[in-house]
């Protein structure tokens, strides 16, 4: 097991060698699922560890509104009336695959994180 994880250790890249918060110590990769409903806190906890570890998989609520208020829900976004899925936002520029968790169907979530098989989950700010 731990022969996997030293594995995965890679170098710190600090933003300025040996500067303020540099690290002269490895950092161990660990992949994580990232549940978030998503929000300016769920985009910081996310920012957070991308540079260091792998984000497998980022999980989202189902959003239960009917289809004419989630449409509506875009220019209303567009013209600022309405807050920006920042999280889904910054996942697009990425390549990690995003899944919605549907109530009720908690096997369906379980296979999805079975598949990834992380080593971490992560929740921020999921209902």
């Amino acid at each position: 097991m731990y022969g996997k994880l030293r594995d995965r250790v890679k170098p710190h890249a600090s933003p300025t060698p040996g500067g303020p918060g540099a690290r002269d110590q490895p950092t161990l990769i660990v992949k994580i699922v990232f549940l978030t409903a998503g929000g300016p806190f769920g985009l910081r906890a996310l920012e957070s560890l991308i540079p260091d570890h792998e984000i497998s998989l980022i999980v989202r609520p189902l959003d239960a509104a009917p289809a004419w208020k989630r449409l509506a829900r875009i220019p209303a976004a567009a013209v600022g009336l309405r807050h920006r899925d920042v999280v889904e936002e910054a996942r697009r520029t990425t390549d990690i695959p995003s899944i919605q968790a549907v109530p009720g169907d908690g096997g369906a979530l379980a296979r999805a994180v079975a598949r990834v098989s992380p080593d971490l989950i992560c929740i921020a700010t999921f209902p």
